[in-house]
């Protein structure tokens, strides 16, 4: 059986609805968009590789390092939204 990953399942509970990396972001995790959308859909023909797991845990590390109650305030998210630049709650 395929293995699932759970990142949309991270940032629905986030309340970050859909997640759109820069082309720098992409760059840095070393993937197309095409395959982003594969990974966090779970609908690659492929397994996620140690260096895609790697570089998904750090990026999520970089994103999630700060205070994450301050997604609880609309204010505050949208403030978190526009810094990153990726995510729409």
């Amino acid at each position: 059986m395929k293995s699932q990953n759970y990142l949309k399942t991270i940032f629905d509970l986030k309340g970050i609805k859909e997640v759109k990396p820069t082309e720098d972001q992409l760059k840095s995790l070393n993937m197309t968009p095409h395959r982003f959308n594969q990974i966090m859909d779970n609908r690659g023909v492929n397994d996620l590789t140690v260096s895609e797991k790697n570089a998904i845990e750090n990026w999520l590390w970089d994103i999630f390092q700060e205070d994450i109650d301050i997604l609880k305030d609309p204010q505050e998210r949208e403030s978190f939204i526009d810094k990153h630049k990726m995510l729409k709650g």
